[in-house]
């Protein structure tokens, strides 16, 4: 049922008789979960008097068990051309497809062989997932916690010396043994001049007395995702490092202020980093606010000046990251979730960020 639903708010806000999601390879995941509650590869095709899974033999058994109540075709073939048939046998009218996400090669043997009329749509099915159901904000806070139980049982452990690998393998450690699936993307461990760098790659820099610690970590459970960032300082932090970390913290904070229904996520931004710029960190900014997160980590709506004319509306999930980078020194990023409400947000996220903390 909640995926038919899911299928049922697309059709209502596309121009198609017949809706394509392709997932190949990996290419599109989340949009063939999300309307069908399929994890494995194949091409779906959704439309009002039935929903068709073309998939092969690797995920035959997958299929009866995830989705026994569609249409299955299993093939033997080139998926592209066993798609072309089935459109040009049930002569469908307008056929839809995100152009974002299909390959310019499916897409034209799709054209050439249907004889179909594909219409080309920027990405509908994001759109569409940009509002979450009830049942998916369960799943996002239940991830949450994971990701929340696993930072805090690996902080009580740190101790200078450790590398920045060492802490990223034990989050995901951590966070697998309490119920992810796995991260949610590559955890980021970042010490000392390197957290200057907003996406490090964690590597053998020791933990130093004096360090800034950043780590950005997210789980992913039943398929959704979190996705969280906190500084730590290693020993007691010195005054640049507090009155950076107090700035980004009243960044997040206006931010916090200023969502509700009906703001667009670029004037969230603005009003974030106005904030930062006001402090004087202005040269320090490397990214801007934040984005939605879901069934991919990073998707609608963008807090951003860029892609960032979304009206934010009730049940819209979004990390909010604003962040100062100081090279040489190292940065702050303070990164927590929340939950658009009817008048304001919901903090969804827990773990204590009211301060910088010391580890070590």
């Amino acid at each position: 049922m909640y995926f038919e639903q899911n299928r049922d708010k697309l059709l209502a806000q596309i121009d198609a008789d017949v809706f394509m999601v392709v997932n190949l390879e990996d290419s599109d995941p989340s949009c063939m979960y999300y309307l069908s509650g399929f994890s494995g590869e194949g091409v779906l095709l959704v439309s009002a008097g039935d929903t068709v899974l073309i998939t092969d033999r690797r995920y035959a058994e997958t299929a009866r068990r995830e989705v026994p109540g569609l249409t299955r075709v299993i093939i033997e073939t080139e998926y592209a051309a066993e798609t072309a048939d089935i459109l040009r046998q049930q002569n469908y009218g307008r056929v839809g497809f995100a152009s974002k996400r299909i390959s310019y090669w499916f897409a034209d043997k799709i054209i050439t062989a249907s004889g179909a009329d594909i219409v080309p749509m920027a990405d509908p099915v994001a759109m569409v997932r940009m509002v979450k159901a009830p049942a998916e904000i369960e799943k996002i806070k239940a991830s949450i916690q994971v990701m929340e139980t696993a930072l805090g049982r690996v902080m009580e452990h740190v101790r200078t010396g450790m590398t920045e690998k060492e802490i990223a393998w034990a989050l995901e450690r951590e966070m697998c043994e309490a119920g992810a699936t796995g991260p949610a993307f590559p955890v980021i461990v970042a010490a000392g001049e390197n957290s200057a760098l907003p996406h490090h790659q964690p590597g053998n820099r020791p933990l130093r007395n004096g360090d800034l610690l950043l780590c950005d970590i997210g789980a992913r459970l039943d398929g959704y995702c979190s996705d969280m960032t906190r500084v730590f300082s290693v020993g007691p932090p010195g005054e640049r490092a507090k009155q950076m970390y107090k700035t980004v913290l009243n960044a997040r904070r206006k931010a916090m202020e200023t969502i509700r229904p009906g703001r667009s996520g670029c004037s969230v931004d603005a009003a974030a980093f106005d904030v930062i710029i006001a402090a004087g960190y202005e040269g320090l900014i490397a990214h801007r606010l934040g984005h939605g997160v879901g069934l991919e980590v990073h998707e609608g709506p963008r807090l951003s000046p860029v892609n960032g004319e979304t009206r934010l509306m009730e049940n819209m999930i979004l990390a909010l990251e604003p962040g100062i980078y100081d090279p040489g020194f190292g940065g702050i990023r303070i990164e927590d979730m929340v939950r658009v409400t009817r008048t304001c947000c919901e903090l969804l996220t827990g773990y204590p960020g009211e301060e910088l903390i010391c580890v070590g």
